[in-house]
């Protein structure tokens, strides 16, 4: 029979204990986001009563009630027992194209208890980014965020999309998701496009051949398709091209904007 033995406890923390903005130093949001910018204030340890925290949102080329709105109270509760409550900014969206720079700055000032430190992450440097563009550029914002991707023979899967080079008003899209299932390594494309005429809400779209898997060199992807901002869906007809063997197989893809 083997003998038991329990051993001690690690300690791997040991204090002072801090509260800090639990989220990264720098963050880029769109103004036509629909779920608020929330920011976590957090605490190391949890504490016996109620904390208190105030908090101050410092503006630059922002204006509070038409850019944004602060949602949660100041001081912020964290209630005894609890390791964070959140800050919430709400922003508020327009159809006016703002080329200025618009910042927030959001840090803790307070908290009502002098046994924890306002530590690591101190402030958060907040970017607003303005959606509008000309009507010559193509809505690329539908595209962005999570989009549906439909393959007429691997079936479904989910991606992630976000402005290409200039932007969302440059007129391409990145694209990064399993476009073959999930079987198959993950593939981030750049689809460029072309409205039918300015002010259009539809018109064609291409992909540029590029090796498609990082990890298998041997596949180039290209396509060519067309787009629709009325139903927010990008169709692809691509050819895939194995260069080991010098075959390949085509196929259509449809993205689906959420």
């Amino acid at each position: 029979m083997w003998a038991c033995s329990q051993e001690e406890e690690k300690i791997i923390f040991k204090g002072p204990h801090f509260i800090f903005l639990d989220s990264e130093k720098t963050l880029q949001v769109y103004e036509s986001d629909k779920e608020p910018l929330v920011i976590p204030i957090s605490v190391s340890m949890s504490q016996p009563d109620n904390l208190l925290v105030t908090y101050e949102i410092i503006s630059e080329g922002a204006i509070v009630g038409s850019d944004f709105i602060v949602q949660s109270a100041n001081p912020l509760v964290i209630p005894a027992g609890k390791f964070s409550s959140n800050i919430s900014i709400k922003l508020q969206d327009n159809a006016i194209i703002q080329s200025e720079v618009r910042k927030l700055t959001v840090k803790i000032v307070s908290v009502n208890t002098d046994q924890l430190n306002i530590d690591v992450v101190k402030e958060v440097m907040v970017s607003l980014l303005d959606d509008d563009c000309a009507a010559t550029v193509p809505k690329i914002t539908l595209w962005t965020g999570e989009i549906s991707i439909a393959d007429d023979s691997f079936g479904a899967a989910t991606g992630t999309g976000s402005g290409g080079t200039g932007g969302i008003c440059g007129g391409t899209l990145s694209v990064t998701g399993h476009f073959f299932n999930t079987q198959n390594p993950i593939t981030t494309m750049t689809i460029k496009f072309i409205q039918n005429s300015p002010g259009s809400d539809e018109g064609l779209v291409s992909v540029a051949r590029f090796q498609a898997f990082e990890s298998l060199t041997q596949y180039e992807y290209e396509a060519t398709g067309t787009y629709n901002e009325i139903n927010k869906k990008i169709v692809l007809n691509y050819v895939m091209y194995n260069t080991a063997d010098d075959s390949s197989f085509t196929g259509t893809q449809t993205l689906t904007g959420n």
